[in-house]
């Protein structure tokens, strides 16, 4: 068997080493077939035992940062690499996409990107424009917004279309712009094309990045993945029994070639492949380098014999072959990615063994060709990725595991004529504590999370960012605040239209979350008549030591979520309050609650400041509130009972009137009903 025989090599191998300690290549040639039976300590044992023997072996330090990757020590396989590709100027070009790849698994976005600076200075400008241009990834109507624009202002709408795609934005880099680079190097790399930089796989693969499948004309790969398997069946259901024949009868050609020898039965029986893996250091994605978990044995499946069985296979299933007919003869591959445009298959062929890949030319010549030809002529592959990409623009899946956190905002007056930007964090109490074998390293205290913002003005040039380390105690948690871990940051910013992103970080389990959405910051002018954001708040309490609302300590609520008859509670600020001749202010505040969704029932008032003036509660629930004073400008709140209001979501609109001036002024926000 194939384990037999890689067995035999490796005790021959060992032999060979015993006898000769010095031998050049000994060590080397263990450590990937060790590597290859996943045997990873000990494949990295013998590469570093080759490049002691001969420390110039830039292959050996190439595979020791592979064999390092595979076992998860990431940030030993990045500085292995690092240094091989300072110390090895002709090793660049093969290091630095992997290297990349591990500094985007580490969240070294900063690292990837200074990588990436120093790759795009080597290039000249009209490479470079090729690499930068975004219609690699976007869709067409992000294409007809950018070509409307003047020259002028492209730029500013390039730096808001990567800016957006962040998932971290709080984070130094932009991950999202440093995966597309990655990707570009790695189809310059591995899609090599004369007059383009890459093939048509490149431009697939920088739009849409790793399939889950891919099988080729010399390497074909049955489908076993059951995302990957359901796409197909979903394919061939549409084929029709002639289509079906065509693609078996052009494929079947190739299965005459003297390549073919060792096919047997209808259906291609799996066979072992036991001839070793060539060195020639191509992160090819089929060839899996960077995937622990595979069986011990590669295994490859040749094609079928089609001249004996056509009308069985008429009915069977298609594997390992494209669902679009080609020759035999001719170069083909094709990729499949399930959650793209609701799962799709993209094929390519070339008329070479070694040459660049394009997509099929329809089928010709044949009388089978002529009768499917509108049938084929729809499912073009070209059809197929432009119909993607008017569906899905690109794909991207951000590294790591998905933290679930919640968040909002509320602004309000600020010192010195600016306004008091409010974020407010909740994470989840059911993700506070972690069992201890899922902590990546131990030295990490589980309870420390870390709290990101990012505040880009409107062309989105950042101007704040900054990631603050917290500790959350999920037993110290206020009850009121329901299930999440509080948290917020106060901002002094100029009013105007911002782009804010928010992001938690916990580094003991490389969890992480990130948000971005369109702000406008309110102005408050000192002496204007004026209403704060409604804060949604899970507690409101007197407290002498809280000076930035004047006394008074709100605990937010960023998840806006309050559980069945839990009250709830809004915190707002009034100004500019016009006094009467007395030097008294007054003014009335009417509320209005009406359901989005759900129905309001056996609502009371728990809390308010003022005398109430009315309640009535019918599908919308109102309720006036008077207050008189001396001060210009006012604090507020209202606690409600929801009674046996139902889950849904709800509008709170908050109206302000000045019966001295008899200015009106108000706003709005939403809470929620639920679990």
């Amino acid at each position: 068997s194939g384990k037999g025989n890689q067995a035999e090599e490796l005790d021959a191998i060992r032999k060979a080493v015993f006898h000769d300690l010095t031998h050049p290549e000994a060590y080397y040639i263990a450590g990937r077939l060790l590597e290859r039976l996943n045997r990873f300590e000990e494949s990295t044992a013998a590469y570093r035992r080759q490049i002691d023997v001969n420390p110039s072996h830039a292959r050996a330090r190439f595979d020791l940062g592979r064999s390092l990757y595979k076992q998860g020590h990431v940030d030993s396989a990045s500085a292995v690499w690092r240094d091989l590709m300072e110390s090895r100027p002709d090793f660049r070009s093969v290091t630095v996409g992997p290297l990349l790849d591990a500094y985007i698994r580490i969240g070294e976005t900063g690292k990837a990107q200074s990588l990436i600076a120093d790759e795009l200075r080597s290039l000249d400008d009209e490479a470079r424009a090729r690499v930068e241009d975004i219609s690699l990834v976007a869709g067409p109507d992000e294409m007809a917004a950018y070509k409307s624009l003047p020259e002028e202002e492209r730029e500013r709408y390039v730096r808001a279309f990567w800016q957006k795609r962040d998932p971290t934005p709080a984070s130094p880099g932009n991950e999202r712009l440093v995966e597309h680079y990655r990707r570009v190097v790695y189809a310059l790399h591995n899609y090599p094309s004369e007059k383009r930089g890459w093939d048509r796989r490149g431009d697939v693969y920088i739009r849409y990045g790793e399939p889950a499948h891919i099988s080729k004309h010399d390497d074909i790969r049955f489908e076993t993945d059951q995302r990957v398997v359901r796409v197909r069946e979903r394919l061939m259901r549409v084929l029709s029994s002639e289509a079906r024949e065509e693609i078996i009868a052009r494929a079947g050609r190739y299965r005459t070639s003297t390549r073919d020898r060792e096919i047997v039965g209808e259906y291609g029986q799996q066979v072992d492949y036991q001839d070793f893996e060539s060195i020639d250091f191509e992160m090819n994605p089929n060839r899996s380098y960077f995937i622990s978990d595979q069986d011990n044995t590669n295994r490859y499946v040749r094609g079928t014999e089609e001249a004996t069985y056509r009308g069985r296979m008429r009915e069977s299933p298609i594997h390992g072959l494209p669902l679009f007919p080609i020759d035999g003869g001719t170069s083909w591959e094709y990729w499949i990615y399930p959650d793209v445009a609701n799962g799709i298959e993209v094929v390519f062929s070339s008329l070479t063994p070694k040459g660049e890949m394009d997509y099929p030319a329809l089928p010709v010549g044949r009388k089978l060709a002529r009768f499917n030809e509108k049938f084929w002529d729809g499912r073009r592959p070209e059809l197929v990725v432009t119909r993607a990409k008017s569906q899905q623009p690109d794909r991207y899946l951000p590294t790591g595991d998905v933290l679930d956190f919640h968040f909002t905002t509320a602004d309000f007056r600020g010192p010195g004529g600016r306004s008091r930007l409010e974020v407010y964090y909740g994470v989840p109490v059911r993700d506070l504590s972690e069992p201890a074998d899922s902590l990546l390293a131990a030295e990490i205290d589980p309870e420390i999370f870390e709290r990101g913002i990012a505040l880009f003005d409107s062309t989105w040039t950042p101007i704040y960012r900054n990631i603050t380390p917290m500790t959350f105690a999920a037993g110290d948690t206020d009850v009121l605040a329901g299930t999440l871990a509080i948290d917020e940051v106060a901002l002094r910013i100029e009013a105007g239209r911002y782009y804010l992103g928010v992001q938690v970080n916990h580094p003991a389990t490389k969890r992480r979350n990130g948000y971005t959405q369109e702000l406008i910051v309110d102005s408050y002018p000192e002496g204007t008549f004026g209403i704060s954001d409604i804060q949604i708040a899970g507690d409101v309490t007197q407290d002498e030591a809280a000076q930035v609302k004047r006394g008074l300590r709100v605990l937010p609520m960023p998840s806006k979520t309050f559980n069945p008859g839990q009250p709830v509670l809004i915190y707002y600020e009034v100004y500019g309050l016009s006094r009467d001749s007395f030097g008294q202010t007054k003014h009335r505040v009417d509320y209005e609650i009406r359901p989005r969704k759900g129905k309001l029932s056996a609502v009371r008032v728990l809390r308010a400041l003022g005398r109430l003036l009315g309640f009535e509660e019918k599908a919308i629930v109102t309720i006036s509130y008077e207050r008189s004073g001396t001060e210009a400008d006012e604090q507020n709140y209202l606690e409600i009972d929801p009674g046996e209001s139902k889950e849904g979501v709800y509008e709170l609109t908050v109206s302000v009137t000045d019966l001295v001036s008899e200015q009106t002024i108000e706003k709005s926000t939403t809470f929620l009903i639920g679990e």
